[in-house]
């Protein structure tokens, strides 16, 4: 199975199905995604598996960039919402990291993104992480269109972000 066909399975998870049975679901996509066939005996830290970088960000942030301009479909378009929720989570995670801020709420990593210049539009932002929060947590036609229009708007912050964090 292919990253694409696993995230198709995974959008497809995520609509029909608990968000603990699509956790499964993800972790072994990660196992995937890291060369394993199956969840091994001894298992890499998760946390490894997961760990923040530059590299995991500018890979979603082109993964959003082909979710968006491929031609649009109900799985075309729920991948590409998945895809916008990673690049959010990732930008404030990482953003996090840089600026060594002990804070884990990410509507204040924003305000301290927009205060260390990473970012311009704070408000801009924000709207980003409710935009994830409510496709993460619920899921209809009419959000889904509107989340996917917000991403194709806001793909371009992520990308002025990846500069951003290149010349740090």
């Amino acid at each position: 199975m292919g990253k694409d066909e696993i995230l198709k399975t995974y959008c497809f998870l995520r609509v029909n199905f608990s968000l603990g049975y699509c956790s499964q679901i993800f972790y072994r996509y990660l196992y995937k995604l890291n060369g394993l066939d199956k969840k091994p005996s001894n298992p890499p830290n998760l946390k490894a598996l997961m760990a923040v970088t530059i590299e995991k960000y500018k890979k979603a942030v082109d993964s959003l960039k082909k979710a968006l301009h491929a031609e649009k479909n109900d799985i075309s378009r729920d991948a590409a919402i998945q895809r916008f929720e990673f690049c959010v989570e990732l930008a404030w995670k990482y953003a996090k990291k840089l600026m060594g801020t002990p804070t884990t709420a990410p509507k204040q990593i924003v305000r301290e993104m927009a205060q260390n210049h990473f970012i311009q539009d704070a408000k801009l932002w924000l709207e980003a992480i409710e935009k994830r929060n409510l496709s993460s947590h619920t899921y209809n036609e009419d959000l889904a269109e509107e989340v996917y229009s917000f991403a194709s708007r806001f793909l371009s912050e992520l990308e002025n972000l990846s500069t951003q964090f290149d010349s740090v």
